[in-house]
Parts: structure tokens; sequence; C-alpha cells
């Protein structure tokens, strides 16, 4: 080909570019590569950054055609629109844009969602990741977790933030707030929560903090949160005041105590003897007898209770 020749193939190349024809079709018009289309057009076009934008725009419009042909033909033979996570194995694409416009092409063609999962499933999905993570779950985690698509809480709810919302959680930096759903089944009542704050107040002699309720082993910081809104809130709850630092406890055990006054008295009588020397509260956590927990409870500390059995440390 003289250089005349190519003079005059590289006018039509820019001619059918002007027009919208797609690279792949130039190409195979002149049977050149898509690479030597680019490069003819860059050379000849003054405007070639203006054209290529249009190019590529038609190109996506068609790839959008033909995508929309095929996923209408995926909902003739499922009887149902697909979902995202289907849309981006079967097209081989993560361009949200297409993936949507497909999906609502064939709801507009009157195919609907088979929904796997009910209102109360999703949320409870929701709660229970949050248990897990201990703190509100995000679109990433829901993502990452792949077992139910984000896209799905914004089909039922709106937005993941109003899921959240429904579910009982509070999306914020420090965690979530659980209400009515988890005290269905709880694994601890208010009263037990309530009795350990306020044991882990006598042992500690103030105030517990949340990070020392974690280090106790029982219960978590996040039930507490979970349950009374607040870690303040359960402190509240238990009759303890968050910004007293001595703390004098009366347990809610003492409604219904499992030994009298002179029973664990008579214990801590009988053990002395037995000892031949005043007992130290580690020695006192006999099976039957009571535990130093229960020496703190009712007399507010083990000194206390030596004193109430005529016990004087100091003699």
């Amino acid at each position: 080909m003289n250089s005349e020749e190519k003079h005059i193939r590289n006018l039509k190349i820019v001619a059918l570019a002007k027009e919208g024809r797609l690279f792949e079709d130039i190409a195979e018009i002149f049977n050149l590569t898509g690479r030597e289309v680019r490069v003819i057009l860059r050379n000849c076009c003054d405007n070639y950054h203006e054209l290529i934008k249009e190019i590529k725009k038609a190109e996506k419009e068609k790839f959008i055609k033909t995508c929309l042909l095929k996923v209408e033909e995926f909902a003739r033979q499922s009887g149902r629109t697909p979902k995202l996570i289907e849309l981006r194995e079967f097209l081989q694409t993560n361009d949200m844009f297409v993936l949507q416009s497909c999906q609502k092409h064939v709801l507009q063609l009157g195919f609907k969602f088979l929904n796997k999962h009910t209102k109360e499933e999703l949320l409870n999905y929701l709660r229970k990741m949050s248990a897990e993570l201990g703190r509100t779950p995000t679109k990433k985690d829901i993502a990452a977790a792949k077992k139910i698509s984000y896209s799905i809480y914004f089909r039922f709810f709106g937005s993941l933030r109003k899921a959240q919302e429904a579910a009982g959680l509070v999306p914020n930096k420090s965690g979530v707030s659980v209400t009515t759903p988890r005290k269905r089944n709880p694994k601890y009542s208010d009263e037990q929560l309530i009795n350990h704050l306020r044991e882990l107040a006598s042992q500690l002699g103030r105030i517990p903090m949340a990070k020392e309720v974690n280090a106790s082993g029982k219960v978590t910081g996040e039930t507490y949160r979970n349950r009374f809104g607040s870690f303040s809130k359960a402190l509240k709850a238990a009759g303890l005041d968050p910004n007293k630092v001595s703390v004098s406890v009366t347990p809610l055990q003492q409604r219904n105590p499992k030994y009298s006054d002179e029973q664990l008295i008579n214990n801590l009588r009988k053990l002395a003897s037995q000892l031949g020397r005043i007992p130290m509260s580690k020695e006192v956590n006999a099976p039957g007898k009571g535990t130093r927990q229960t020496y703190y409870n009712r007399f507010g500390s083990f000194s206390k209770a030596l004193e109430a059995a005529g016990l004087n440390s100091e003699k």
C-alpha cells in the first residue's frame, strides 16, 4: 500500500470513528489491530482525545446492549431477576452502572426477585455479625463474609444504615447497641449482670471499668452496652455511680441469701478452730461453706466478717 492509499484509508478510519463506530469494527473492516487503529487516529485527528471518549462511550453502550440481551435470556430461563453477585459472574464485569442497568431492565420486563431471605432473617444476620465483630458490621464486612450480598439490604430497607437501625444497631466507632432481640433469650439475666458488677465493685473497692469486666472472664463490657445501652447506664442500674471512686455495695443476692449471717459467722469460727488461727479470705472457698465473695457481699469486706465472728485480725 503506497502513501496515497494509506492516506485515503486513514481518512476513512477517521470518518468511521467520527460516526461512532467501535475500534473492533473499524479494525475488522481494514484488517488492522485495535492498537493500529488508535495510532492512526492519534496521528490524524486534532481532537483525538474527544474522539476516543466518544468511541469509548459508544463501546460501553454496545456492551450494555449485549449484556441486556444476555440477562434477559437468563431471566426468561430462570423466571426471576438475577442477583448482583450472579450478574458479576455471568457478565464478567464489576461495573455497577452496567449491573444495575441490567437488573433494572429485567425488573421492568416484569421479572421479580425470588427472595431467599426474609426481613427478620436479614436483621438477625446483622445482629449475629455485630456480636461476632463486637461492633456494627459495615458494607465491607458483609461483602467479605460472602454469605449475603449487602445490596439486598438496600433492596429491602432502602440503605444499609436503615437496616442497621431496624436491627437495633447504632453505627458508630465504639460499637453497637442491641436491644430487644438479644433480650429474648439472653445468656445472663439483667439481675445476674447487675450482681456481677456489684461483686466486682466489692472486690476492687471501687467502681469497675469496662476493661476490668472484660478481664474478669465472665461477661464483657460489650454485653453491658448491648443490654443497657452503655456501660455507664449498666453501672447506674447496679446502683453504682460512675462518677464516684469508692463504693459501698449491697448486692441483689441479699434479697434471698443462700446462707444466713449466723451460718456464715459459724463457718468462720469453725474454720478458725480447725486452722488454729484466723483464716484468710482465700481459705473460705470450701464447697457448701460460701465463698469469700459471699462474705464481701454480706458484710462489706472480709475483715468486717471476721469482726462479726469475734475474730479480730489484729490480735
